[in-house]
């Protein structure tokens, strides 16, 4: 039997070879393909990784989707594909993590703010309301053409503003809890949840605990066309 370490990449290569050249297998090619003078031979090439090559949290496993770093090698007379590595790291987020680890790493940022609030120094959108905006590090401009994507941090205690945009929103709940009022209505939201926001749709946010969220909007293409509003209004 053979054993491959847990950091190892297995690859499965199609490849095109002519009559009469050597199979990556062994043995020649002797059989014509149904509509060209080639035909496909299966072939698996192993390659195994130190752990070493892991990186990032989670750790990869089996079956996971992967990220790597490497050159690959063409050897069309054998009709072969190699693959140098020297970095495998796991795509995403690992979904057997718990929430309350997410703010940990993506929330350091938001923390920050907040506590420069505390100390009476400006920055954050509202009163104990901080944001992250993500931006493609080339132009400053957002990470998406048409999407933007940012992370809310709300203090516990946390009343806001009723905020009305142009545009619609998604918002998605990693910790905590809150009361969202969006237009006429107010729902319970708490680690998980997910909620709309239509545009121009009035939102405001009522927090005791606190809570972080992500938020993902099309504000970006309405800045384009010029039609970018945003209005916001105290509540007694």
């Amino acid at each position: 039997m053979l054993e491959f370490p847990a950091a190892s990449v297995a690859t499965q290569v199609t490849v095109l070879v002519p009559i009469g050249n050597w199979l990556p297998e062994g043995g020649k090619q002797a059989s014509c393909g149904a509509v060209s003078q080639w035909s496909c031979a299966n072939t698996w090439k192993f390659t195994t990784a130190p752990v070493g090559l892991v990186r990032g949290n989670p750790a990869v496993a089996d079956g996971n989707r992967v990220i790597v770093h490497g050159k690959p090698s063409f050897f069309l007379g054998r009709g072969t594909l190699s693959l140098r590595v020297d970095e495998i790291r796991a795509a995403g987020i690992d979904p057997g993590a718990r929430a309350e680890t997410v703010p940990a790493a993506g929330f350091a940022a938001l923390a920050a703010q907040l506590e420069l609030e505390a100390e009476g120094h400006p920055g954050v959108v509202e009163p104990g309301h901080a944001a992250v905006r993500f931006t493609d590090p080339a132009t400053a401009r957002d990470c998406l053409a048409t999407m933007r994507c940012e992370m809310h941090r709300f203090r516990a205690g946390t009343s806001t503003a009723l905020t009305r945009t142009a545009g619609s929103s998604v918002w998605q709940v990693f910790t905590g809890a809150a009361v969202v009022s969006v237009g006429d209505q107010t729902y319970e939201v708490g680690a998980g949840d997910l909620f709309c926001v239509p545009s121009w749709a009035g939102l405001a946010f009522d927090t005791e605990p606190g809570f972080d969220a992500f938020c993902y909007s099309d504000a970006p293409v309405l800045e384009s066309l010029g039609l970018a509003r945003t209005a916001r209004e105290e509540r007694s």
